[in-house]
């Protein structure tokens, strides 16, 4: 937390927070704390984007090759996602329903 609030307070106006690539299939078992980091981020960036696999802003477009889904709705359910463990093609696709 200490190196987060570095990083969100000592250097300007924060646009986007990317946290990308934990807990990928054969990782070790480490604990993350994306909700307290996305609490913390929304407390002292406000108007900062947070990208992860769980959102809550923006989500993952595509895979690496970089390519999306035919169908790719912008919006995304948090509750049909968890860091780690999301099906790609529900990332790869977007929601038509919406945020939860």
């Amino acid at each position: 937390m200490g190196q987060m609030t570095e990083l969100l307070t000592k250097y300007g106006l924060i646009k986007e927070v990317f946290l990308d690539g934990a807990k990928e299939e054969g990782e070790k078992d480490m604990e993350y704390f994306f909700d307290d980091w996305f609490s913390l981020i929304e407390q002292l960036q406000p108007g900062a984007v947070i990208f992860s696999e769980d959102g809550p802003d923006t989500r993952w477009v595509g895979d690496e090759g970089g390519f999306a889904g035919t169908t790719c709705w912008s919006l995304f359910n948090r509750s049909n996602a968890k860091i780690g463990s999301t099906d790609t093609s529900y990332l790869q696709g977007g929601d038509p329903l919406g945020h939860d």
